[in-house]
């Protein structure tokens, strides 16, 4: 089977509550440490906007502790100590995230996101 998928983040579409990224999203990951990620998105919608959940590691086995969201000249703390973080970008939209990890700090299952806790339905 190749063995287990390594990745230092997972993406889900909230919308249609499905693995990958909502249609008319893009993501670039720039730089990867071991206590860190770099990441870009863009929403290449310009009508519409979109909810992307981001997971941290393929399997959750990671935690994301905090970080940055820069958007146009405006950069502000994102407050997070979850496996899992929700991003809304609007029409035409991109910020730049950097989020802190912490590794392994759970064990690694194939469970996907609660829905019905991450939306509230």
């Amino acid at each position: 089977n190749g063995g287990l998928l390594q990745s230092h983040l997972m993406y889900y579409d909230i919308e249609r509550r499905r693995p990958g990224l909502p249609e008319g999203m893009a993501a670039r990951v720039e730089r990867v440490d071991d206590q860190s990620v770099d990441v870009v998105l863009v929403n290449t919608d310009d009508v519409h906007g979109h909810l992307l959940l981001l997971q941290a590691g393929a399997f959750g086995e990671h935690s994301f502790t905090g970080g940055s969201a820069q958007t146009d000249d405006v950069t502000s703390q994102v407050g997070v100590n979850d496996r899992h973080l929700s991003v809304d970008l609007g029409p035409g939209a991109q910020t730049r995230l950097h989020l802190q990890i912490r590794r392994f700090a759970h064990r690694p299952c194939y469970d996907g996101p609660d829905w019905e806790r991450i939306t509230g339905v």
